[in-house]
């Protein structure tokens, strides 16, 4: 990678497979509040709908949950592939072991182990610990000079250890576990997010395959553009509005939308999504999508044998140790996304650069 790259290219770094991570979870949480909200208000909205989001809902409340699965998104330049275990414990804690391989054309090929740790019994706490961070970090700071040497210290003071957060007062849940909330307690809440999608439903149960008597396949077409639409719409309603955790998703929301070419929507710009069903529990699902210059899947398969996950007790760093360079990672990210939506707008331009 060169140091040349333009303010576009480093903003629009932001939008690959690595902030999908991150989406991924919230999308998972909202597509389950929709259907809970849908199947107990809207009664003209059942059948398949409804006995997929019915299996949804008993699968969440199973007391253990284990799961093997695989994501990866690959580009004209770029591959990002992520692979792993997980664990839920009745309420109690949740794991996740993983690698991420990311690889570039021209470039050298990384792996990242990825271990996490949940503790979910009263203030929940998190671990994080990542491997070959400074080889992650030395070509986004190519691409990014301002804060290369954040991301540089950062990796030296984390790599190979745990990282422990444990957040406090109203950082105790993200905006998508506060919207997931706020759908079991408030009715309103509800027909809120539900209007929200009827105007922009993004997902549709195309065909039921009934592999026995217990088993099902379902198959399910996501509409990305339309889900896009939506998101934007969910931060726009009132009960969103009102979540301190979800404010600086609502500030998002309300900045113009960057114009884009009309195009005409292609089958390959629709995200195709299998959903098995045993016994009234999502055993496996795998989503494949493809654009013109993109594409991804993920797959997960579930069981439900009991499990046990241990907190770590040694080689742990605060999350206050790298406050200060997440707060500078965060300015510059926050200036690049303004300065992307000022050039979209007509006769405006963004602001120079931060220097490093």
């Amino acid at each position: 990678m060169t140091k040349d790259h333009t303010s576009h290219e480093a903003s629009s770094s932001h939008d690959g497979p690595y902030r999908r991570v991150g989406i991924l979870v919230l999308i998972s949480v909202i597509i389950i509040a929709v259907f809970l909200g849908i199947s107990v208000i809207a009664r003209g909205f059942g059948g398949n709908e409804k006995r997929l989001a019915e299996a949804f809902i008993t699968t969440l409340q199973e007391p253990y949950i284990n799961g093997s699965f695989g994501m990866s998104n690959q580009t004209q330049v770029n591959k990002f592939e992520l692979e792993g275990k997980l664990q839920y414990t009745n309420g109690e804690a949740a794991a996740l072991e993983s690698e991420i391989s990311l690889s570039e054309e021209g470039g050298e090929d990384i792996q990242v182990p990825v271990d996490v740790r949940v503790n979910l019994q009263d203030t929940p706490e998190y671990y994080i610990k990542a491997s070959a961070l400074e080889e992650v970090a030395r070509p986004f700071g190519e691409m990014m000079p301002a804060i290369n040497a954040d991301l540089i210290s950062i990796a030296d003071k984390i790599d190979s250890r745990w990282l422990r957060y444990a957040p406090e007062g109203d950082e105790t849940q993200g905006c998508a576990m506060s919207i997931f909330e706020a759908m079991q307690d408030n009715e309103d809440a509800v027909k809120e997010l539900t209007r929200a999608y009827m105007s922009h439903r993004f997902i549709n149960v195309n065909s039921v395959d009934k592999k026995s008597n217990s088993t099902q396949v379902y198959k399910v077409a996501v509409d990305n553009d339309t889900l896009t639409k939506f998101t934007k719409k969910l931060y726009q309603t009132d009960f969103v509005g009102d979540i301190d955790a979800c404010q600086d998703a609502v500030k998002e929301a309300e900045l113009p939308t960057p114009s884009q070419p009309q195009q005409q929507p292609t089958p390959e710009q629709t995200a195709k999504t299998s959903i098995t069903v045993r016994d009234g529990l999502i055993v496996s699902m795998s989503a494949s999508n493809a654009a013109q210059q993109s594409a991804g899947s993920f797959s997960i398969a579930l069981d439900f044998d009991e499990n046990d996950i241990t907190m770590p007790s040694e080689d742990i760093v605060e999350s206050s140790t790298i406050q200060h360079e997440m707060k500078s990672i965060t300015e510059y990210i926050l200036e690049q996304q303004q300065q992307a939506t000022q050039q979209q707008a007509p006769g405006m331009s963004g602001p120079a650069m931060r220097q490093p």
